[in-house]
């Protein structure tokens, strides 16, 4: 029997039982939600949304199993899961996120799904994990937007070298209870999606308008910080930023403010470099001061 089978069969303890929780199992917690299910009761009405919500509950759990994994429980629009080992948990969500990308309901509609995950210490109260690795899954979850692989530098340290190759740096978090940030990496299951570069800003508590950076074009400076982002760049006419090139694509990037942090997410086909102000070039990720 495997560790994370023998975990969840073993007998709970009774009430009033003496003898303590049994010793923690380190274990990966696994969140996988639907993305703008409110939305979707708005937009589709309760009964087809409903709908859509279980098939994409049910395909979601059925790549957990297929992935050695174990659904804990279905909390609303998202499943709660166990892995033992980080690659069963980037393979699973991978393919959970591909699924969706090129997979729509029986009604037609398109889902997105955002997945956090987090190794560590698990104990169990009547069957349910608790503790600071659930607490951590959960807010990495939430961190995540659809379509997106949210996980944590230490959870990946034991991933293959060509697995490990797709998780990116993101962006420092600070997590209740825990008492140093938590680095975070984006796990690229799109491969079309390659070239992603994030930027982490300032790690220490900032006001949007604080965390900032200046883009210098053509002999003109641009201020983006938290109160004008979303800032996009591109040959595209919407775009803030409008980069007159033929290298460029019409959506090219864009910044973001992510919980004090300004990010940047590449979507071009080329591909993009950053010059930070003393000269360094820099590719997946550089600080800004």
């Amino acid at each position: 029997m495997s560790i994370l089978k023998a975990f969840f069969t073993d007998k709970p303890r009774l009430a009033g039982d003496t003898k303590g929780p049994r010793q923690a199992c380190e274990l990966i917690i696994f969140f996988a939600d639907v993305s703008g299910s409110t939305r979707m009761h708005e937009t589709l009405g309760d009964r087809i949304a409903h709908e859509c919500i279980t098939q994409s509950l049910d395909s979601m759990s059925d790549y957990v199993g297929n992935h050695k994994g174990q659904v804990i429980q279905t909390i609303g629009d998202e499943i709660m899961a166990c892995f033992e080992t980080a690659l069963d948990a980037v393979s699973c969500a991978c393919d959970i996120q591909r699924h969706f990308n090129y997979s729509t309901t029986s009604h037609g509609h398109r889902v997105k799904v955002h997945i956090g995950f987090c190794k560590g210490p698990v104990q169990l109260d009547r069957g349910k994990p608790f503790g600071d690795t659930v607490n951590v899954a959960a807010r990495l979850t939430s961190l995540a937007r659809g379509g997106q692989i949210i996980s944590t530098s230490g959870t990946i340290e034991d991933l293959p070298r060509e697995k490990k190759g797709l998780c990116r740096p993101l962006v420092r978090i600070k997590v209740k209870g825990k008492s140093e940030p938590l680095d975070t990496v984006d796990v690229v299951w799109n491969l079309e999606d390659a070239t992603s570069i994030f930027v982490p800003g300032q790690t220490e508590e900032a006001s949007g308008e604080s965390v900032r950076v200046m883009l210098s074009f053509q002999g003109s400076q641009v201020l983006v910080n938290g109160e004008n982002t979303p800032f996009t760049l591109g040959r595209g006419k919407d775009s803030d930023l409008k980069v007159s090139s033929e290298t460029a694509s019409r959506s090219h990037a864009r910044i973001e403010y992510l919980h004090n942090e300004l990010v940047f997410a590449d979507h071009s086909t080329n591909g993009t470099y950053i010059n930070t102000a003393q000269g360094r070039h820099a590719w997946g990720g550089m600080d800004i001061h």
